[in-house]
Parts: structure tokens; sequence; C-alpha cells
């Protein structure tokens, strides 16, 4: 954690200090704040006015699509503000993929307008192979973690991780620096297969009971900063607008305002010692044991003892573990288990699916 540095998270404006972020140099910036804080306008307004060729991404393609409406789009009032303005153009032969193009008079009649985004779907791009997409020296990839209602994509881990590989090839392999990424989001939920492949939803949670306003913790060793932003002069200003006075006391307010993520699936979440349980189950990455006098369950990521059903985390031996073993969303429909964090508690259920 480094306290000393949460005081450059934000400009004199109150909007969040894209380019400092990304002048640290890590390749994966993860960033999660209330609305309205300046993510998106900020990283737009950055690879513009600094002219950097940028993959600009949503999950899905409906959210894809209304970053490339003209009257819609995402860019509108970042490039307003700069003064500049922008066209966007589909790629001929390519389906759901579209360049958009900034500077003076941009329009259908500018001529040679300079390409400055590729907006793309992560549904889309993560299935194109081998495409050649050099120029990219930044991927914005917005709203990572989908709202509560939105389903997940499948897969959507692995996706984001394939269609990184395929915009930075082997350039580190040439001497190059590799593409930076920022990931931004709200902090609707903590159900985000990326967070929770990559291990980070302690960390977050970590973050969020431990640090006195926002924090920064860094992963060197992984080329990953990971940003939780609090107490933002942007959300305080806005406690008193009228959507967020109609609002007060929701766990949308905690959430738009306070960067507070929604622990309410959670309840069983808590550390208990393995003294009087028995290891039963191993699958995957967790543990489930039994307690030794009473009717309960406990879900960790440590090993005491042996298991007696061992499952891998390959699709095979999960088909195997859902048959054998449906009686445990039972255990925990009727409150009968506990886990160790979140992230066990995410893995089973990501198991038993």
């Amino acid at each position: 954690m480094h306290v000393g540095l949460n005081k450059k998270l934000f400009l004199e404006n109150g909007y969040l200090n894209i380019p400092w972020i990304l002048s640290r140099g890590f390749a994966f910036n993860i960033v999660t704040g209330g609305r309205g804080t300046g993510k998106t306008y900020g990283a737009i307004q950055y690879f513009v006015k600094n002219g950097i060729f940028t993959i600009f991404m949503r999950r899905t393609q409906t959210q894809a699509d209304v970053v490339m409406s003209p009257t819609l789009s995402s860019f509108k009032e970042p490039c307003d503000d700069l003064g500049i303005s922008y066209m966007i153009k589909g790629l001929k032969g390519v389906k759901n993929v579209r360049l958009a193009y900034f500077g003076e008079n941009c329009d259908e009649d500018c001529e040679n307008p300079q390409p400055g985004a590729l907006c793309v779907a992560l549904s889309t791009f993560s299935n194109i192979r081998g495409a050649s997409v050099k120029e990219a020296e930044l991927l914005v990839f917005d709203e990572f973690i989908g709202e509560p209602h939105e389903k997940r994509l499948k897969n959507e881990d692995s996706a984001f991780f394939n269609t990184f590989e395929t915009v930075n090839r082997n350039r580190e392999l040439q001497g190059k620096k590799p593409l930076q990424a920022i990931l931004f989001s709200n902090a609707d939920t903590f159900d985000s297969p990326l967070l929770m492949e990559l291990k980070l939803i302690n960390t977050i949670v970590s973050i969020k009971e431990g640090d006195a306003g926002q924090g920064v913790r860094d992963f060197p060793d992984r080329d990953l900063s990971v940003i939780v932003l609090q107490d933002s002069e942007i959300s305080k200003k806005k406690e008193n607008t009228a959507l967020y006075r109609l609002t007060e006391g929701t766990r949308f307010r905690e959430m738009s305002l306070g960067n507070t993520f929604d622990t309410r699936g959670f309840k069983y979440v808590k550390s208990m010692s393995l003294k009087p349980f028995n290891l039963g189950i191993e699958v995957g990455e967790i543990y489930i044991y039994t307690h030794k006098a009473e009717r309960l369950l406990y879900v960790s990521t440590h090993r005491k003892g042996t298991a007696r059903y061992v499952y891998a985390s390959d699709p095979p031996d999960l088909k195997r573990f859902k048959l054998e073993n449906a009686w445990l969303k039972n255990m925990f429909l009727s409150g009968e288990m506990r886990f160790e964090t979140p992230t066990c508690q995410m893995l089973l259920t990501k198991y038993l699916e």
C-alpha cells in the first residue's frame, strides 16, 4: 500500500488523474471508483489529446454499439471540451469493429483524418486471432465488471487475456514496452470473473477495510497496480444533488458515491479455525470441511489433512463434482456453510454452475 501516492490520484478539479496513473509504467492498471469521478472521461481526453492510438473496449456488443453511436458516444463530451471533433467509421469487411477519428473539422469531408481509437466489444474482439494492431499503445477496458443484472460472458477472464495477447503480440520480445491496459469499473459487485481469476477480490476487500481514504496497491512482479478510489471530492460535491438526496441510505448511493461494493451476498463469509473441522472435498482451488460436532461446512483455500474426494478444475471433473455434490447448494441456502473469504464463495459458486 502506498498511502503517500493517494494525493496524486486526483487533479485539482477533483477528477481522476489518468496521466499520473499511466506514467507510473505498470502494464495493467485496475481502477474501481464511484460514478462520475472522471474515469472514462479522463482516459478519453488523455489519449485524444496525446494522439495515442487506443483500443477502447466494453464487455458486450450492445454496450460497444453505444460507444460507436455518433449521438450517444462516450467520446462526445471529452472531445467537445477539448474543442476536437470526431467521427466513427466501420471497417470494410470487419463486422462490429469501428474506428474513431479525431481532429479539427473531422467529418466525412475531412481530408486525411487520423485514426485514434479502435472501438470493440470484448465478446467480439477476443475471438479474433492473428490481427495486427501494432499501432495501439493503450487498451481502455471500460466497465469491466458487469452490473448485477448483466449475464456473464462465457470464459470472460480468458477473453480479456486473449484480447491483450492479440494486441500485445511479441513486442516485449522485440525489446519494446508492453501494451498498457487500464480497466475501469464502478463498485456494483464483486462478481467479476477477471478479478476472481487474478485473485484480486481479497486484495480489494483489504484495501477497502484497511485504508483511510483511497488506496493504491502495487504488485511490481505482476506489472499490476490496483487502485480503489474513496473520498473523491467530486463524490462529496454530488452528495447534495437531487438524485443522491432522493437515494439517501440506499445501496445505490453507497456504491455511486462511496465506492462501496455490494457485500449483501456474502453474509456467510467468516474466517474460522480449521481445528474443529475435517477435510472432506478438494475441488479446484478450494477445500470443503465438515464440522466434527455440528451440521456445518467450511470452505477455505487452505488445506489441512487429506480429502476423501478430489476433483480437478477441468470440465470433466467439475461436471462430476456437480453431479455428485448437488446437496452443497441446499447446505448453502439453509445457512449451514461458511466461507473463509468472498473468493471462496465465488469459486464454489463457479464450480457448481
